[in-house]
C-alpha cells in the first residue's frame, strides 16, 4: 500500500498539486470561523499558489531547453541538468523569482516586466 500511495505522488504535478492544495486552504480560510484561522489558511493559500506558479516558471523553462536542446548555450545546459536532477542545486542565476522571469524573457525573447 505504502509503495502504490509514493507511485501515485511521484507520478502527479507538483505544480497541480500545490494549486490544488491553495485551492482547497482558500476555501477553508473562507469558511473558518475565528480571523486567527482565516489568516493561517490564507497564508498556506498564498504560499501555494506562489509554489505552483514557480513551478510552472521551472516547467517552461525545461519545456523550451529540451525542445531547443541541441544549439544551447553552456549555461544554458548547465540549467538544464539542473532541472533534470532534483538533487543538484539550480544555477545562481536561477534561484530568485526575478532571475527565473529574466531567464523565461531570455528563452522566449519577450519582455515580461518593464525597466524601472
Amino acid at each position: 500500500m505504502a509503495l502504490e500511495q509514493a507511485a501515485f505522488f511521484s507520478t502527479r504535478s507538483f505544480m497541480a498539486e500545490m494549486f490544488n492544495d491553495a485551492l482547497y486552504y482558500l476555501q477553508e480560510g473562507e469558511a473558518a470561523e475565528y480571523e486567527f484561522a482565516q489568516y493561517r489558511f490564507y497564508r498556506s493559500a498564498i504560499i501555494n499558489f506562489c509554489a505552483s506558479a514557480e513551478a510552472a516558471v521551472s516547467k517552461i523553462v525545461h519545456n523550451h531547453l529540451r525542445q531547443n536542446e541541441d544549439s544551447l548555450e553552456h549555461y544554458d545546459i548547465d540549467l538544464l541538468k539542473s532541472l533534470n536532477d532534483f538533487n543538484a542545486p539550480p544555477p545562481k542565476s536561477f534561484r530568485t523569482i526575478r532571475s527565473k522571469i529574466t531567464t523565461v524573457e531570455r528563452l522566449l525573447n519577450q519582455k515580461f516586466t518593464k525597466k524601472n
